[in-house]
Formats: C-alpha cells, structure tokens, sequence
C-alpha cells in the first residue's frame, strides 16, 4: 500500500529541520569554545599609562608641556613604585 505524501511530510520535515537546529548548535557552541580558549590563552595586553600617554600626545590631544609634566610624574611612580 502507498502512503501519501502529505500524511509523512510533516514529521519527516520537522525531524530534519531539528537534526540540522541540533547540529548547528553544536557547531556554533565549539566554535565559541574555541574561540573562548584561545583569548584565555593570549589575553589583549593591557597598555600602560605612559604608552597612553604617548598616544595622547601623537594624536595631539595634548600639549608637549602638559605631555612632559605628566611623563615626569608616571616615571616618578615607576621608579619609586
């Protein structure tokens, strides 16, 4: 006897669509996991006041006065810190 069409089409259908949402998932998940150890491994190095400084100042943000006082002083820091 032949089933029509229309009486499986449905829950073959769906059954697919939530094997390729189950699939999908797991790939998406591994790629975060990825993704997650890689930047615990090499974490973004965090600048240190004076390299912004130096920034602030190349990008004139601030004058070369303002840019030698504040040097002088985060050297201080290093040196007695």
């Amino acid at each position: 006897m032949m089933v029509p069409f229309g009486h499986f089409g449905w829950g073959m259908g769906l059954g697919m669509l939530v094997m390729i949402a189950f699939w999908l998932l797991i790939v998406v998940f591994l790629v975060w996991l990825i993704q997650f150890l890689i930047e615990k491994r090499n974490p973004v190095p965090e600048k240190s006041p004076l390299k912004i400084l130096e920034s602030r100042f190349a990008n004139g943000e601030i004058g070369e006065e303002e840019f030698e006082s504040k040097r002088r002083v985060l050297l201080k820091k290093e040196h007695d810190g």
